[in-house]
Order: C-alpha cells, then sequence, then structure tokens
C-alpha cells in the first residue's frame, strides 16, 4: 500500500465502478418490472443513466476520478467553513 498507492486506488475505483454498473443494471430491472404494474415516467430512467456513465467513466478513469472526488470534497469542505463563518458571525 504504501509503496504503490496508484495501483491500490486504481483498483479500489474499478471495484466502486463495477459496483455502480450493478447498481444501475439492478434499478434498470426494477423499472422494467414495475412497467407491468402501471405507466413509469422517463424521468425514473435518468439516475440509473446516470450511474452508467459514472461507471464507465470511473472504470476507465480510476486515478483521476478517484482525484476529482477529493477535490469535490476539499471544495464542500472549504463551502461549509465559509458558511460557518457566516452564521457564527450573526450570532
Amino acid at each position: 500500500l504504501l509503496i504503490f498507492p496508484r495501483v491500490f486506488v486504481n483498483f479500489i475505483m474499478i471495484i466502486m465502478g463495477v459496483l455502480l454498473l450493478i447498481a444501475a443494471l439492478e434499478l434498470f430491472a426494477t423499472i422494467s418490472w414495475r412497467r407491468k404494474f402501471g405507466i413509469i415516467p422517463r424521468f425514473f430512467y435518468i439516475f440509473p443513466l446516470v450511474l452508467v456513465i459514472s461507471g464507465v467513466l470511473v472504470i476507465t478513469q480510476p486515478f483521476a476520478t478517484a482525484t476529482g472526488v477529493w477535490v469535490l470534497c476539499g471544495a464542500a469542505l472549504v463551502f461549509y467553513g465559509i458558511v460557518e463563518l457566516l452564521s457564527s458571525s450573526r450570532i
């Protein structure tokens, strides 16, 4: 782990990508099963489609995706800190 961190990160991200694809397939199966009982709106297909796209992206670009997730988490923490500073200054 300490010697080859990139290999470990790639392995974990590929597993996550496969899990995203499995979740998308399960959602598509559930939606098609529920169509037997009534009309399903088209926007129900958006989330499984996003899962398929993100799963393929994670599998094809595992290290870049992991980096992007950490950047997003960092930006969220900075935003949270700014909101906390603003809210504490109003008290």
